[in-house]
């Protein structure tokens, strides 16, 4: 965030984690980062990390870092100008309250699949409130029409990988799990410019958050069974760019000093 302006691409964004992660003593990323800026964060698990950060966007980073075999994977937006429009405000306010709703019903004994439903409702009825969606939020949720912003799970296992072997299906119940078995929530909102039902004026295009805990409560890094090597791409950077933009031979160059 701190870094981060108008101007500069995703891949000097990216630049930066891979930076921070080594210099504060993680051995790799824990999966290829994604930077994504615009209507970039739009597309799910998107990796090019080429566009030109534009002013008044959003840029959503979803990066982890590996840390004696252990992963972590965290989802953050912000905005590439430092500050919220109003929409852009409401939406991120609205995925945050889905987040800490999926935080609070996470417990031992739980349903596994309780904080999607939870994530589903927050949002859906923030969907609603916004304009988005329209009916109760018992139709909302019948007819799926909030699935045009949100159709992805909230969340999965994170242990032994960054998706961990877990039961996703039938009763899985979280007090089966160890103490500090560690699971990852996010919540989130897709947007795609010129979407059906826009927010008025917002450019708003994706807005997620995610973090990383155990079942108990307390906040975790959890572990990664295997070293994945970064497949950095081999294009030069787009026409156009600055001189001032360091060359993705740079980057490589940091990623493999590791």
């Amino acid at each position: 965030m701190e870094h981060t302006r108008a101007g500069w691409y995703e891949y000097q964004v990216e630049a930066e984690l891979a930076h921070e992660f080594l210099r504060s003593g993680a051995q790799a990323v824990a999966y290829s980062s994604i930077v994504a800026g615009g209507p970039n964060a739009c597309v799910l698990h998107y990796r090019d990390n080429n566009r030109q950060l534009q002013d008044g966007e959003l840029l959503l980073i979803d990066a982890g870092c590996e840390y004696h075999g252990y992963a972590s994977d965290i989802t953050r937006t912000f905005p590439v100008n430092g500050k919220f429009s109003g929409p852009q405000k409401a939406i991120y306010e609205l995925v945050l309250a889905a987040q800490q709703a999926c935080i609070d019903a996470v417990k031992p004994g739980a349903d596994f699949h309780d904080y999607h439903k939870v994530a589903e409702r927050v949002l859906a009825q923030g969907y609603i409130d916004l304009g988005l969606c329209k009916g109760t939020l018992d139709d909302v949720l019948a007819n799926g029409s909030y699935k045009q912003f949100y159709m992805h799970r909230a969340g999965h296992w994170l242990g032994m990988d960054v998706h961990d072997a877990g039961a996703l299906s039938g009763a899985r119940r979280l007090a089966e799990a160890r103490a500090g078995h560690g699971a990852h929530r996010r919540a989130g909102h897709l947007h795609p410019t010129g979407g059906q039902r826009p927010v008025p004026n917002s450019g708003t295009s994706a807005c997620a958050s995610r973090t990383t805990f155990s079942v108990t409560g307390d906040r975790c890094r959890q572990s990664h069974r295997r070293r994945r090597r970064r497949r950095w791409p081999t294009s030069s950077a787009p026409a156009g760019a600055d001189s001032g933009s360091p060359p993705r031979a740079a980057a490589r160059g940091l990623h493999d000093a590791r």
